[in-house]
């Protein structure tokens, strides 16, 4: 950030939607102060609620803030914008980092996550903002999914596979954390959708087994029956 400008600025805004209307109508409303940081361009970032309606306590929660280093340095991203890379070989860094770290993803786990992230996040978070996501909006997305199927096709969805959506979600999320593009990760607390039971299928081993016993068993009856006459 250039020498001589201040390292943020606060502004008010309207507590919310409703309260906005009547900033709209002329008339008496809550407010809170929303803080704006600079990058090392000095440009400033999108600007962060800090919950605050007096001035001095939003200032207060704004120095905290700075000297705790909770800025993200990449504000002002769209999901779409962040997920451009992502589980493509070679170029995706997550995937290079897992694979430095002994920890490399098979082809069928990048691919189905790929799929994920083409056909189940985008059409729903790709024009977002990555600081604007909520874990309510996440929440909203997954019964989305359950309610009306794949975006793309109508489809409807397993459980298994929204959840299988919500894990790539997360990875991602996390790393956008790691990497300074958010200050929380908006899905680490977001629950899974129950799955059906599967039923258990028996091996041809147990198959036999079973069968074979079953015919001891009415052997055994017929004997039984054969002596008691």
């Amino acid at each position: 950030m250039p020498r001589g400008q201040a390292p943020f600025s606060l502004q008010k805004r309207p507590a919310s939607k409703k309260e906005a209307e009547k900033k709209r109508r002329g008339k008496k409303y809550r407010f809170v102060y929303y803080a704006q940081f600079r990058d090392q361009q000095g440009n400033y970032t999108s600007a962060v609620s800090t919950g605050e309606s007096s001035e001095g306590a939003a200032r207060a929660w704004t120095m905290e803030y700075l000297r705790r280093g909770n800025v993200p340095t990449h504000r002002g991203n769209t999901f779409a914008k962040f997920a451009a890379n992502w589980w493509i070989p070679g170029d995706c860094l997550y995937l290079k980092e897992q694979e430095a770290s002994g920890y490399k993803k098979s082809p069928k786990y990048i691919a189905e996550s790929r799929r994920n992230l083409e056909n189940r996040l985008l059409p729903y978070f790709g024009l977002r903002k990555l600081t604007s996501i909520r874990p309510e909006d996440i929440i909203n997305w997954k019964h989305q999914l359950h309610e009306k199927g794949d975006p793309e096709t109508g489809r409807k969805l397993s459980a298994a596979t929204i959840n299988r959506a919500l894990a790539t979600l997360k990875v991602m999320l996390k790393e956008a954390m790691k990497l300074g593009y958010l200050q929380t990760n908006p899905a680490a607390d977001v629950g899974i959708l129950k799955e059906d039971a599967k039923p258990k299928v028996r091996s041809p081993r147990r198959k036999r087994l079973s069968s074979w016993t079953n015919g001891l068993s009415t052997r055994s009856g017929t004997v039984a029956t054969t002596t008691t006459y």
